[in-house]
């Protein structure tokens, strides 16, 4: 004898739908009823097996996904969650199916999460969370921007003659005989965290030991519409178990790249500007030539995380009648190796 049953849909708790901040469920409450018993099969131990007779039955009409609308425009993709197969009578199971949306399944076509969609980068569908944080912070800089105002002593000097800087140059900052001291100024800082959702079985010690790897260095291309040389890989966390997806956060600091040019004034890069061989910035510098150097980097800048080193030595200038701290090397260091952020997976 064929197995037959009929299902039903219990009425009003069925269907009911939970639409939060970071989630979107949605449950169904059904019944089933057949000849289950008649097609069991006495198994040992536990005996007739109507129930994984009547958990296919259940397979059969429970879909395993389901597309539902978003408030904004666009669907959001559930995939079967949970489901709770349990007898009620002799031949009448009761289905309790629950339907969630999962990050690693939205499909951006269908306008799933991912801030992505249209960029310049691959962006992938198991992205769920971007966030950062734009903060400034201090350093000692021994280099000002430009010299805004300068006046000689009047008992001393006679005129304009006797000024040792230009106004509207860049000079050093709290010069002495011994060096310059410079000044603690506050300087922009830029870091941001991506948040994916992997499948246990990517979560390998290869791919732990690949992140160790790659920790404090700097991106060789072109990361998340950000240039090479820019971003720089802190650390990465993640915790799970497995069975579900594990969420894995990658933490980075982004610092602009830069030339140098000895005319002109400073340049910030257009903040509206996406092609990663115009993202630097342009700094004035007149005491030494434009930024000839042949590096890695788009548009032939250096890396926002080298470090400008200025050195001095004392010079007398005799119109002014002092002994300066003069800038006569500058210097461009290295501070990070590079490596390729596509291995990160993201």
């Amino acid at each position: 004898m064929a197995l037959t049953f009929e299902f039903e849909e219990e009425f009003k708790s069925s269907r009911s739908i939970d639409i939060s901040e970071k989630s979107f469920t949605q449950d169904f409450v059904m019944f089933i009823c057949g000849n289950f018993l008649d097609e069991a099969i006495d198994a040992p131990y536990y005996g007739p097996d109507d129930d994984i007779v009547a958990l296919q039955a259940a397979y059969s009409i429970v879909p395993p996904n389901r597309t539902m609308p978003l408030y904004d425009g666009g669907y959001i993709f559930l995939t079967l969650s949970s489901l709770r197969v349990e007898q009620i009578a002799t031949e009448t199971w009761k289905l309790t199916i629950g339907y969630a949306a999962k990050p690693e399944d939205q499909d951006p076509s269908q306008n799933g999460p991912g801030p992505g969609q249209g960029d310049t980068q691959q962006w992938t569908n198991n992205f769920v969370q971007l966030s950062f944080n734009v903060a400034s912070q201090q350093e000692q800089r021994s280099m000002d921007i430009k010299l805004v105002d300068i006046h000689s002593n009047v008992y001393v000097y006679t005129g304009p003659a006797g000024l040792p800087y230009t106004i509207g140059e860049r000079c050093p900052v709290g010069h002495t005989e011994d060096g310059v001291e410079g000044a603690p100024v506050y300087m922009r800082s830029f870091g941001f965290s991506v948040t994916a959702y992997k499948k246990p079985s990517e979560l390998t010690f290869a791919y732990v030991r690949r992140l160790y790897r790659m920790a404090t260095t700097i991106n060789s291309g072109t990361f998340f519409g950000f240039p090479a040389g820019s971003v720089l890989f802190l650390e990465a966390s993640a915790s799970g178990d497995l069975y579900s997806v594990v969420p894995v956060t990658f933490d980075f600091q982004m610092r602009p790249n830069f030339k140098f040019t000895q005319g002109g004034t400073d340049i910030l890069v257009d903040a509206a500007e996406d092609d990663v061989s115009k993202m630097f910035d342009s700094y004035h510098d007149p005491f030494f030539g434009d930024s000839t150097s042949t590096t890695d980097f788009p548009g032939n800048a250096h890396s926002g995380w080298t470090t400008v080193d200025y050195r001095y030595m004392p010079d007398v200038d005799p119109t002014a009648k002092m002994t300066l701290q003069t800038p006569f090397l500058r210097l461009v260091h290295q501070q990070y190796l590079t490596s390729n952020f596509n291995k990160f997976n993201l």
